[in-house]
């Protein structure tokens, strides 16, 4: 009560300080009370259900008449799914891919612990480093006006020259761990990895005019699914993989290496991971297929596999990717090789000769596989061919780092190298009759 003669008296001074300008009207003394309402409601306010009753004559004439409350649903039957939609088949011995015999699963999210050398002992291969030598004979021979220019157009076009704003992962720095990045949209890793890639294809498809072969006899494959499946120490090896595109050919390529280099590598020795064993990142799996395909009709004028081309938009380190890459390469040279010679050819008349380029967002990398042997279950005899030039990098970037000042305010791309993509051109013309005058 005496809070109130206090608000009154200043208000009642108030106007007559200010002769009668402001009125004290009742509704401004008395002040909000919806917050009375409110604590009134949550303490006494009750629900009263009353029950539904029926009346002494309704229920004399007809006795056995039920009130359902309206409220309250009635049970429903249980649902029982259809047996022969495979949706719905909770039973894994129902699927109509299982099998008693439980194999290893590879597929392109495979990571090797041990990286390349758990793929030489898988793969049975003798690793080089850098560019076989047919290929490196063809770095920088064949070139198109602006060739450099072109490139960095395309490298822009994946970073910045496209519509596309997504939602991207919030940005870190170690060196500044409480620094709050802001939001960002625009290209995600995945869809900037394959706009580089059709870019660079694009490229190396134009030097058809010096090459006309790579057009002529040649077709590129969108997402072709590699299966197929192998014995590695008794034990069954099933390789699933979707890649990005492919070029095929009426024609193989040629070997990388000679038949002298073929007959020595019987004194090469294939490393060892005891006490671990080279299957230990392979998935263990009772559903799968026994076939061999290429993700195309067997026996079309594009028989013959021959370069593989993948985008790797993750994080991975560059052994890890390569050793991947080399698992591919013997799948796809192992179809053509059964599908030539047959399911049991152990050692091959001819070498079969795959390549793989694996684009990320600023890098490179190279995977050359010859395949001379299927007798994968031993460390003895002729070994297979694998060369790796990997983690080559196209173009080097500085991320922003606005607490050091105005000057690293910005991501900054720099340090371009014409290498890679010269590669990737002698890596594309590789196998043409034309190289042979180049």
């Amino acid at each position: 009560m005496e809070l109130f003669i206090y608000i009154f008296v200043f208000f009642f001074l108030s106007c007559l300080k200010h002769q009668g300008k402001m009125r004290l009207t009742l509704r401004l003394c008395k002040g909000s009370i919806l917050w009375r309402q409110k604590r009134q409601w949550e303490k006494k306010a009750q629900f009263r259900d009353v029950p539904v009753t029926l009346r002494q004559e309704v229920k004399r004439k007809i006795p056995d008449l039920v009130i359902h409350d309206p409220s309250v649903k009635p049970p429903l039957p249980k649902w029982q799914p259809p047996v022969d939609d495979i949706r719905f088949q909770t039973k894994r011995d129902e699927h109509r891919l299982y099998k008693e015999e439980e194999v290893y699963k590879m597929t392109s999210r495979t990571r090797f612990i041990e990286g390349l050398k758990q793929a030489c002992i898988l793969t049975k291969s003798q690793l080089f480093k850098g560019l076989p030598p047919g290929i490196s004979s063809l770095v920088g021979k064949i070139e198109f006006p602006d060739q450099d220019l072109l490139v960095q157009r395309a490298i822009m076009h994946s970073k910045f020259w496209n519509p596309t704003k997504d939602r991207l992962q919030r940005r870190f720095d170690t060196t500044n761990l409480r620094w709050h990045f802001p939001r960002e949209y625009g290209i995600t890793r995945h869809q900037s990895g394959r706009i580089l890639l059709g870019n660079l294809l694009h490229l190396c498809e134009s030097v058809s005019g010096q090459v006309p072969s790579t057009i002529m006899e040649r077709h590129l494959i969108p997402n072709p699914h590699l299966y197929t499946h192998y014995s590695y120490k008794g034990k069954m090896v099933v390789m699933d993989s979707l890649q990005d595109y492919m070029t095929a050919s009426k024609t193989e390529l040629p070997p990388f290496g000679d038949k002298a280099l073929i007959e020595d590598s019987v004194n090469h020795e294939i490393p060892d991971m005891f006490p671990l064993l080279p299957t230990i990142d392979f998935e263990k799996s009772h559903l799968y297929e026994i076939k061999n395909s290429y993700g195309w009709v067997d026996k079309c004028s594009t028989h013959c596999p021959q370069t593989i081309f993948k985008v790797e938009a993750g994080f991975w380190p560059s052994e890890h990717r390569v050793s991947r890459d080399a698992m591919l390469c013997l799948g796809y040279a192992m179809v053509h090789a059964k599908h030539k010679y047959g399911n049991d050819v152990k050692i091959l008349p001819e070498p079969v000769t795959i390549q793989c380029i694996d684009v990320n967002v600023d890098s490179v990398c190279f995977i050359y596989f010859q395949l001379n042997t299927l007798d994968l279950d031993n460390t003895d005899g002729v070994k297979n061919f694998l060369w790796c030039d990997a983690d080559t990098k196209l173009y080097n970037v500085t991320m922003s780092k606005p607490w050091l000042g105005k000057e690293f305010e910005k991501t900054v791309y720099h340090s371009y190298e014409s290498g890679p993509f010269q590669k990737m051109l002698a890596t594309y013309i590789y196998g043409c009759p034309e190289t042979k005058h180049v």
